[in-house]
């Protein structure tokens, strides 16, 4: 047994010898020393065919050596295909397996930027493995997964790049120029910045998100059909010149940046046009169409709707943010201020509105931008600055020829601010402008509508017809849709709360019922802690049945609600019926008779008109000169009842 025990031992001594010569310089299994990033070139050759040579620039761009001088960019997934040739490691060593015969087999020499090269031949296939020797050693033959050597049998234009704006190692751009044609004018630059993808020629605008996805897209699949020459020789010949349509990119890379300029020439026939990429040989065609899917071919047609074409049409000017102060400000034909604040209470949040005119001022409050109504004033403000739409881009500043028509009469001024700022962040200018640049007719900052909700044109407005506009931090004069603007400028009676009355019934002592010659006196007694209601007629009589529902009117009365505001009330209240109201409901504090209009216990005179909204609603006015609002048609019935 000694002896063979011996033997045994003596074999595998020597097999293990034979194993550690499995490239001694490579312990990490893999067959060529150098990582990926270092290699510099590759060649394969194949029995039979020609030999493919591919090599990195300086760049790090790979290319694919034509002969005669001539190189060619390569195709990423065949640079794919080259990373794992070249990282590619050692199955197992194959026993009793010769070494591939040095004429049949498929030579790859792989260099790296030193200068060491490294020749791995490839056998047979064995099943999923493949023999493999490096260096001529065929002591040892290596197996090698097959599935990495499929590319070996593609066709030598299988390797050629037909993506025209690929850049480096499949690089996405990060700046996009395109120019029309003879018209450098019309350029339009596109690029990456800190706060995102903006355009920045001819105006620096945040661009159109869905438009620069399909930018970006047409970046991707901007292919050649076919190579139609591998020289450009003479440009002219194939109708390139200095004015062609032109796409520009840029690309920043480990390297640095790297640039690429694709130039196109019209329709040459059968749908296809010539392109070229200025850093590479060949000449392709790639589809006909191809420009028109940018707009390229329109630019000079339509040459405003281009140099717009990607900037975004909507406008966040709050953010996320809630504004601490807004102020509204009217400048034609008069000044007018509406200055609103955020305040915290002790109830809560408020919002409070100081209206400033040259004859009055007035503070009032506010329902709250998250009321339950979408359409209230102040909640319909913050959803149009949040969501403020662009129509057309009129003209850009500094001024120029067709700005001055557009500014000349600033209508509207609305500004805001965030918490701990001082000043405002954005001003939002309107201007009186139609789409000729001409002050409309019957202007529409001025007068308001009788409608307090529905969405309608502006009066002396052609319909569809927007509002110039301009963003003191945007270079821009823009317009905007008409009910957009509408909802921007309503007048400032439109943004008191819906909240009418807000007092304490508790101390209301007297009330008068007046309807035509009718005048109806109910009292209550001071200190009264059951709410007892007297009725004169013309002796004092406690009510009876009806004073339940009379102190229930002093409860909604003293919380009157209106379903909205539709005129300023200091002008002709004719249309409204209250020039010789209906009704008048006056509430005092003291339950004795004072003197008349000067008594000092009057706390509110409430006046309702004879006629009717189509919803069967009053027009009311609290006082002489208050705003008109709808009446609930309930409250109306019940200030015309007689109580008991």
């Amino acid at each position: 047994m000694l002896p063979v025990a011996i033997a045994l031992t003596v074999t595998s001594l020597a097999l293990s010898r034979r194993d550690s010569r499995d490239w001694r310089a490579n312990r990490s299994r893999r067959l060529f020393p150098f990582p990926w990033q270092d290699a510099a070139s590759v060649r394969i050759d194949r029995p039979g065919r020609e030999a493919l040579s591919f090599t990195r620039t300086p760049g790090g761009e790979w290319q694919i050596q034509l002969g005669d001088g001539l190189a060619d960019s390569l195709d990423p997934t065949a640079v794919q295909a080259l990373e794992a040739l070249v990282t590619m490691s050692w199955r197992e060593p194959l026993r009793d397996r010769a070494a591939p015969d040095p004429n049949r087999a498929v030579a790859i020499t792989a260099g790296n930027a030193s200068g060491q090269k490294v020749v791995i031949r490839l056998g047979d296939a064995m099943q999923n493995l493949r023999a493999a020797t490096v260096d001529a050693d065929d002591s040892v033959v290596y197996g090698v997964n097959q599935d990495l050597l499929a590319f070996l049998d593609w066709p030598d234009s299988r390797f050629r790049n037909l993506n025209l704006a690929t850049g480096p190692n499949n690089a996405k751009p990060d700046r996009v120029t395109l120019t029309p044609g003879a018209a450098p004018d019309l350029a339009i630059t596109i690029e990456r910045t800190a706060d995102g993808w903006r355009q920045t020629v001819p105006v620096n605008w945040p661009v159109d998100e869905t438009r620069l996805d399909l930018l970006l897209r047409w970046i991707d699949r901007l292919r050649g059909e076919s190579i139609e020459a591998e020289q450009t020789g003479d440009l002219a010949w194939f109708g390139f010149t200095d004015d062609s349509p032109r796409v520009e990119l840029s690309y920043n890379t480990p390297g640095g940046p790297v640039r690429r300029r694709i130039e196109f020439r019209k329709a040459v026939g059968n749908g296809a046009i010539y392109a070229r990429d200025t850093a590479r040989n060949p000449v392709f065609a790639v589809p006909g169409d191809t420009l028109a899917e940018i707009s390229m071919d329109v630019a000079r047609e339509h040459a405003t709707l281009w140099t717009n074409f990607y900037r975004r049409r909507g406008i966040n000017l709050l953010g996320a943010a809630v504004p601490e102060a807004v102020t509204v400000e009217r400048l034609l034909p008069f000044p007018e201020k509406l200055e609103i604040t955020r305040t915290v209470e002790a109830g809560g949040v408020s919002w409070i509105g100081f209206l400033t005119r040259p004859d009055q001022s007035e503070r009032f409050r506010l329902d709250p931008p998250d009321a339950d109504n979408a359409m209230r004033p102040l909640t319909a403000l913050f959803t149009g600055l949040s969501n403020l739409r662009v129509k057309t881009f009129l003209a850009d500043v500094p001024p120029g020829p067709d700005t001055a028509k557009w500014t000349e009469f600033p209508a509207w001024r609305i500004s805001y601010r965030n918490p701990g700022n001082p000043a405002p962040d954005t001003v939002l200018t309107l201007y009186a402008a139609n789409e000729a640049g001409d002050l409309p007719s019957g202007n529409p900052f001025v007068h308001g509508r009788a409608e307090p909700v529905d969405l309608q044109s502006l009066p002396g407005l052609p319909a569809r017809v927007g509002i110039a506009f301009s963003l003191s931090d945007q270079p821009a004069v823009m317009e905007t849709y008409g009910e957009l603007s509408y909802l921007l400028c309503l007048p400032p009676y439109r943004y008191r709360s819906a909240r009418v009355i807000d007092q304490e019934h508790r101390s209301w002592h007297r009330i008068e019922l007046i309807q035509g010659e009718e005048r109806r006196v109910y009292t209550r007694k001071r200190g009264d802690p059951n709410e007892q209601w007297w009725r004169h007629d013309p002796d004092p009589e406690p009510l009876m049945d009806d004073n339940n529902l009379f102190v229930r009117l002093t409860v909604e009365l003293s919380q009157l609600r209106s379903d909205g505001f539709v005129g300023e009330g200091n002008g002709d209240i004719g249309e409204f019926g209250l020039d010789r109201p209906e009704r008048i409901a006056i509430v005092y504090t003291s339950p004795e008779q004072g003197d008349g209009d000067d008594d000092p216990s009057r706390v509110l005179t409430l006046a309702i008109g004879d006629r009717y909204d189509d919803s069967g609603r009053r027009f009311a006015q609290l006082g002489t000169g208050g705003p008109v609002f709808l009446l609930p048609a309930r409250m109306a019935e019940a200030l015309g009842r007689t109580y008991h």
